[in-house]
């Protein structure tokens, strides 16, 4: 394990102490990191899409977008 993934560990142990209600813990480096403390549901990846509506959100609009039509 190289010492920046060692160092990322280290921060989620201990950020993740102060925030037990996230599941997920965005770091310094743009990485989702999982917070050792979290006890809970599972939350899902907060990059992954969901809608409990069943109506696309922006993003996936935007996806779907053709501009030669």
């Amino acid at each position: 394990m190289s010492y920046i993934q060692e160092a990322i560990r280290e921060w989620a142990w201990i950020v993740g102490a102060e925030r037990l209600d996230h599941q997920w813990l965005l770091s310094d480096y743009d990485s989702w990191e999982r917070n050792p403390h979290y006890r809970g549901l599972d939350q899902g990846h907060p990059e992954d899409y969901y809608d409990p509506d069943g109506q696309p959100d922006e993003a996936q609009e935007w996806h779907d977008y053709d501009p030669d039509c």
